[in-house]
């Protein structure tokens, strides 16, 4: 694991009373992060104001975080709503899949690898029964990251309370 200082951009988008309507794409350069608007890394953010900051242990070989937008659901939550429906589909797979790491702010959880499918059941047993994860839904963000034979990488899921709690760097 390594510490990476990763900057979420808000308000790049046209209009600048809109804060994160649509994902980014954050490239990992060793510490720290660069904002991209597309998933091919072609159109990097430069036009931000505001970024929220969070210092945070990833895998070494994490290269890529797609930052979802802020939704109604906590960030344990979805990340139990987007396996959920990928597995709604019998073929759905992560081609090379070898292991699964959910971190949060003050802690992490390797989930098992079933069939290069996340284990749904472990991570429900996980949020509703375990001492530490079934109070999951006060942490303020999650970063799920997926190693493949290919590559490391992760879909970070987070509150709009950071943007709240001054977290944002100007």
């Amino acid at each position: 694991m390594k510490k990476i200082s990763l900057g979420i951009p808000l308000y790049w988008e046209e209009d600048p009373r809109v804060a994160f309507r649509e994902p980014a794409w954050l490239k990992v350069e060793s510490n720290y992060t660069v904002p991209y608007q597309d998933r091919t890394m072609r159109k990097e953010i430069r036009t931000h104001k505001q970024i929220i900051q969070l210092n945070m242990k990833v895998p070494e070989e994490l290269s890529i975080v797609e930052v979802a937008p802020p939704g109604m659901a906590t960030p344990a939550d979805m990340v139990g709503i987007f396996w959920n429906i990928a597995m709604a589909d019998q073929n759905w797979r992560i081609t090379g899949l070898k292991d699964v790491n959910i971190i949060f702010n003050d802690g992490a959880k390797r989930i098992a690898v079933e069939n290069e499918r996340p284990s749904l059941s472990e991570w429900k047993m996980y949020t509703t029964q375990d001492e530490q994860g079934q109070y999951l839904w006060a942490r303020p963000w999650i970063l799920a990251t997926y190693a493949t034979k290919f590559q490391t990488y992760g879909v970070l899921f987070w509150k709009e309370i950071l943007r709240l709690r001054g977290m944002i760097v100007r």
